[in-house]
């Protein structure tokens, strides 16, 4: 960049954006650039500083820094919604299913796909037409395909991986490395969630998501877990009791029994674990909804004594700052306020919208919407994460600011807080 020399450009072209040169002098200017073409490899990184300080100014930031600033003074009752813009998650879907990861806005296939964010899709398009915002041949369409991409995840003995390659849907080395109890979870809560609509009647795509979802289950038993059994119970409560009645009770009473054996009343600790990590919300939403669906009142009564918990150590006044991931929080330690994932915040929401389900307490209703305006903005550093220009959201907050890259799972998350909200304000 090479601007001319007055005080609002000295605040942003500084040596490491580009040069200065005098008003009128197309010396200077001639000078400058061929000062810059002299050291070609520089000038990627002047571009990049250069892009990151102007961002701010485009006139769609501009516009969420003022909703941000009305939200902190409460001059608006209800969250402001940008028409909602898709683009951006169909451009991240490739042959075989969601890319998992982008580079910048772009998508980065060398990256693959998981299953993981492909059973969040199949979530987030079933209630993105519950709410009318793609109609039922869309739906369809979208749930054959990502129905078809879970299904390549199958092993022979039921279970399923995690990790496809980008290039084929070879199985990846990954799948060797980590757990992949949580993807067992994501999977029958999707499944749950297509299971129970009435949207879907073709016959052939219920009978494929039928014969997945009892693979799926036969390996329940395998879960050692919390938050991998939280997430297949959410999903599973919604047959209300009248399938696998067996296996929700038994998922509800093994997060009733690790609370009630962690919770330490001489110092406030009021939780599941001696530590809270990932996907924090889920523990209580899970429960709650639980509550909900077969009343029973234990798990209510735990399920909202677990969100005060979580609620104390997130809100700092009208602020949600979600338990970091560099370090997380372990009893009786510090706990770590970054890098801050826009899941953790979709979860925190989960649970706020189950804990408004349950009660119809205006308290949650008001701390989930606060929740949401993470996203707008309303954080630790001021800085939005979702981009309605392209439809996408950043990766989350670091020390030093946004997270540039716009993967999958950052957009479902935005997705799906978004539908939460919506439906709590329709």
């Amino acid at each position: 960049m090479i601007a001319t020399n007055f005080r609002q450009a000295r605040q942003i072209v500084t040596p490491d954006v580009g040069r200065l040169v005098q008003p009128r002098d197309s010396v200077a200017i001639r000078k400058a650039l061929l000062d810059l073409l002299k050291e070609p490899q520089n000038l990627p990184n002047l571009h990049w500083n250069a892009y990151r300080k102007t961002r701010s100014m485009l006139w769609t930031n501009v516009a969420d820094e003022y909703l941000s600033l009305i939200y902190k003074l409460k001059l608006y009752p209800k969250p402001f919604f940008s028409p909602l813009n898709l683009k951006y998650l169909e451009k991240m879907r490739g042959e075989l299913g969601l890319i998992q990861f982008a580079k910048l806005s772009t998508p980065n296939l060398e990256s693959g796909y998981t299953i993981d964010d492909n059973a969040r899709a199949l979530i987030c398009y079933l209630n993105l037409h519950k709410l009318g915002f793609i109609d039922k041949e869309e739906l369809e369409r979208k749930a054959k395909f990502f129905l078809r991409f879970i299904e390549l995840g199958k092993q022979a003995n039921g279970r399923f991986i995690n990790y496809l390659a980008g290039s084929d849907p070879s199985v990846t080395g990954k799948n060797e490395e980590e757990d992949l109890e949580d993807t067992l979870g994501r999977v029958i809560w999707a499944l749950s969630e297509f299971l129970v609509s009435s949207f879907l009647e073709n016959g052939k795509i219920r009978l494929s998501a039928e014969k997945l979802l009892t693979s799926a289950i036969s390996n329940l038993k395998y879960h050692t877990h919390l938050r991998a059994g939280a997430f297949s119970l959410y999903g599973l409560c919604l047959f209300g009791g009248k399938r696998f009645k067996k296996e929700v009770r038994f998922l509800a009473n093994r997060l009733k029994r690790s609370f009630l054996k962690k919770i330490d009343s001489s110092d406030n600790w009021h939780w599941f674990e001696d530590r809270l990590s990932y996907s924090n919300g889920i523990l209580p939403a899970a429960l709650l909804r639980y509550g909900r669906f077969l009343n029973d009142k234990k798990s209510i009564e735990i399920g909202l004594k677990a969100l005060t918990f979580l609620c104390d150590i997130s809100f700092f006044g009208d602020v949600f700052v979600p338990v970091g991931q560099r370090g997380w929080f372990e009893k009786g330690k510090k706990r770590a306020f970054f890098d801050q994932q826009p899941e953790e915040v979709y979860h925190m929401i989960l649970a706020l919208y189950e804990a408004w389900k349950v009660t119809y307490d205006s308290d949650y209703r008001k701390l989930l919407t606060k929740c949401f305006s993470w996203f707008m903005g309303n954080n630790l550093l001021g800085k939005p994460l979702y981009n309605p220009t392209n439809g996408s959201c950043y990766d989350g907050l670091t020390p030093l600011g946004v997270n540039e890259n716009q993967g999958s799972e950052s957009l479902l998350s935005y997705l799906l807080s978004r539908i939460i909200v919506e439906e709590v304000y329709s």
